[in-house]
């Protein structure tokens, strides 16, 4: 594995929350897949940062439907969970936007890909109750409660609603994906040690729904569906929705770590940019609402991607900057 060293970077965002972050100019030296603050020692590539780019945790897409292409988001979704698609291309196109990996709507195409990991499923619950796969042991990814029609649906055909009839067959163990859920349910997929992924810009082709009361931060996890919006637009609309739905505002390190959440089931840990860490990291540039280097500027700066950096690879550079 090739060393990486990062010259002269504007500073680190160590954490998000607690918000943590370490103005420069810092080096940061990547090695066997874990950075180091304050090296400077010979590497094999250097990305020159030039006091113009900060270093913070990367994202983690929590639900991923590779086919969608932005038309029908729905009709896309009900459809057979994909298998022709280029996991190579996905890889690539979520680190061009700061994400180190993601979770796959789709058995097949799982791996890792110039560091960025691609997880799938053992099985796939479908919107239409059809559960595919065959692994018992593994995780489980279940598109339900996409409508209000059919979670009155599901509840018709078996007495029982979307949530609820997960944890009667042992299927609530992975990412439940839905605007239908009710506070109860909520409680099931916290006791199941379980994920909700909450999906901003494909909330619009789900005709209504809410996510889950602020007081359920904890697990609720960000995910793009596929659709191509960058991060950035995504944590925006999400603290916009909670805020519209709720009148309550997120500390915006909250809104943050939801965009993090899901690295727990995709590289079995929370991402954290500190001496000994492994390295999932983006590299963004300032500009001038970059000045001060917060949560809230960050969001309204919504800063491009120079480089993601996942697992130690080079995931994505603009070579410009080499």
């Amino acid at each position: 594995m090739r060393r990486i060293l990062l010259r002269n970077c504007a500073g680190v965002v160590e954490a998000f929350e607690p918000w943590v972050y370490r103005r420069g100019p810092l080096d940061v030296l990547i090695e066997e897949g874990r950075l180091t603050i304050g090296d400077n020692s010979h590497a094999d590539v250097v990305i020159d940062c030039k006091g113009e780019l900060v270093a913070l945790p990367c994202f983690f897409d929590a639900f991923h439907a590779p086919r969608v292409r932005n038309g029908d988001w729905l009709d896309e979704i009900l459809a057979d969970p994909a298998s022709d698609y280029n996991p190579t291309h996905v890889a690539s196109e979520l680190a061009r936007r700061g994400y180190c990996g993601a979770i796959l709507y789709s058995l097949e195409g799982g791996g890792e890909y110039n560091g960025v990991k691609l997880v799938t499923p053992s099985r796939i619950v479908t919107p239409d109750a059809r559960v595919i796969g065959d692994d018992r042991d593994g995780m489980v990814v279940a598109a339900v409660a996409l409508t209000r029609r059919s979670v009155y649906t599901w509840r018709s055909r078996f007495g029982a609603f979307p949530v609820e009839w997960l944890e009667r067959n042992n299927l609530l163990k992975g990412v439940v994906v839905g605007s239908w859920i009710a506070s109860w349910e909520v409680e099931a997929v916290k006791r199941n040690e379980s994920i909700i992924a909450v999906l901003p810009f494909a909330q619009a082709f789900f005709r209504g729904g809410l996510p889950p009361r602020p007081a359920y931060m904890d697990v609720m996890a960000l995910g793009t569906g596929g659709l191509t919006a960058d991060a950035w637009s995504n944590l925006i609309a999400f603290g916009a929705m909670m805020e519209a739905a709720y009148w309550s505002s997120i500390p915006l390190e909250k809104l943050f770590s939801v965009a993090l959440r899901a690295s727990k089931l995709i590289i079995g840990r929370e991402v954290k940019l500190v001496n000994g860490s492994e390295a999932f990291l983006q590299l963004v540039e300032l500009n001038e609402q970059l000045e001060d280097i917060r949560p809230m500027s960050l969001l309204t700066a919504r800063p491009r991607v120079i480089a993601t950096i996942a697992g130690g690879s080079i995931a994505y550079v603009d070579t410009r900057w080499l």
